[in-house]
């Protein structure tokens, strides 16, 4: 089976454990990359609550994989108020899991 890991991480953590979860699974890697992942860390942590705050769906830096190419998919990110940071929601509601 091909198995996709699909991560979001802004200070590396969720990064590493999704490369040793590709690593194992010998899957391929997508990082949901959003536009304040190279910002300071106070500035994306005040834009990150704005955009929870009004349930935005940030638009990511790369298009989504084809994921009718995977039969696993493993997703990975870090707790933000006790949710997925948006850029999850943007992918997990972009993406076609029908296949």
């Amino acid at each position: 089976s091909k198995t996709l890991v699909a991560y979001f991480s802004h200070s590396g953590n969720s990064q590493v454990i999704a490369k040793e979860f590709a690593r194992v699974l010998n899957g391929d890697l997508f990082e949901k990359k959003q536009g304040y992942v190279l910002k300071q860390y106070n500035t994306v942590v005040e834009e990150a609550k704005r955009e929870l705050n009004a349930k935005a769906r940030p638009a990511l830096v790369d298009p989504l994989p084809k994921l009718e190419e995977y039969d696993r998919i493993v997703i990975g990110y870090p707790n933000w108020w006790g949710t997925m940071p948006m850029p999850c929601f943007t992918f997990l509601e972009s993406a076609d899991f029908s296949h």
